[in-house]
């Protein structure tokens, strides 16, 4: 069968190329962020802006930071909610986690550093904004297991602010534990408003490299209520058979359709 002159197996391959070279680029600032240091600085050429720098966007200097921001949220207020590590790259999330208020200015004193009582070490986890409540929902992280980390947990955390009087308080609770243990996986909000967590790590052997299990099975997340698995969904929601089928093969291309 051919489409406007073209084989759909060349469609398929220029497809993959078009992902492949998406991916590279993700996968090189991804490790720029990885492997540099904490103190390493750049000479940067910081371009003035002009007319349409609304429109195309301009890069103004670097602003100060408490803490090396790894994972980052917008908050409906406008304000930004960041976790991640200390000036040396040490993991913080455990401890605290930050808040930065753009109409305060990028001053040190914008930032809010406050304490993470959870007891969940929320980084490696994935965020994501409850429609229906403003809140932002928290999903796995990170823990030690025999002094190494980078194992997951099933814990699950909301972000909420409320006003008291002219004072915001932001508050960082635990919510109800998912079925699953994840390390990095990804949470996306559907139209209904509910939340959809797919993959992430479930289990690894620091000995074994080879000895990798990812969390299959998809889990819903509808407030008010808490979670449910959806076990007739598993599957490595990966487009690994794209992307890097000699490390994480993939036996089944499908579309999550939410129930």
């Amino acid at each position: 069968m051919t489409l406007a002159g073209k084989s759909s197996d060349s469609k398929t391959t220029s497809f993959k190329n078009q992902v492949l070279s998406r991916v590279s680029v993700v996968f090189l600032v991804v490790s720029m962020a990885i492997f540099a240091s904490p103190r390493m600085t750049l000479a940067l050429t910081v371009p003035d802006g002009d007319g349409e720098a609304h429109i195309r966007g301009v890069f103004d200097e670097p602003i100060v930071w408490p803490i090396i921001p790894i994972h980052i949220a917008v908050l409906p207020d406008g304000r930004v909610m960041s976790y991640g590590s200390d000036e040396n790259g040490n993991q913080t999330g455990q401890f605290n986690y930050g808040v930065w208020d753009p109409s305060e200015g990028t001053d040190i004193d914008a930032h809010t550093l406050l304490p993470n009582t959870t007891g969940t070490d929320i980084f490696c986890s994935a965020q994501s904004i409850i429609p229906s409540s403003g809140e932002m929902l928290i999903t796995g992280g990170d823990t030690r297991i025999d002094g190494r980390r980078n194992h997951g947990v099933n814990d699950t955390a909301i972000f909420s602010t409320r006003s008291n009087g002219d004072t915001v308080i932001d508050d960082l609770r635990p919510e109800n534990p998912m079925e699953f243990a994840r390390w990095y996986p990804s949470l996306v909000t559907m139209p209904d408003g509910q939340l959809v967590v797919l993959g992430g790590r479930y289990f690894w052997d620091p000995s074994d490299s080879t000895n990798t299990i990812g969390a299959d099975t998809p889990e819903i997340y509808t407030p008010g209520s808490g979670w449910r698995t959806l076990s007739t969904a598993a599957d490595r929601f990966f487009l690994v058979d794209l992307v890097l089928p000699a490390v994480l093969p993939c036996t089944k291309r499908r579309n999550f359709r939410s129930p």
